[in-house]
């Protein structure tokens, strides 16, 4: 929550809260998939690059 201060962490709550609840009943992965889309939006709308941000520093070996 301190790197998306702008996130709507109700929401998230509750999007994850549901998404463990119809993981332990078996029923499809809705609420998964929305909070998946949530958090994507989100790093994009920010810039932000999971990918990039806890890579280590590529080192130039020539």
């Amino acid at each position: 929550m301190s790197e998306f201060p702008e996130a709507d962490t109700q929401h998230l709550r509750q999007l994850q809260r549901n998404a463990l609840k119809e993981a332990k009943e078996a029923k499809p992965p809705k609420s998964a998939r929305l909070l998946y889309k949530y958090l994507k939006q989100l790093i994009s709308d920010t810039g932000h690059s999971a990918a990039t941000d806890d890579a280590e520093p590529e080192h130039d070996l020539d």
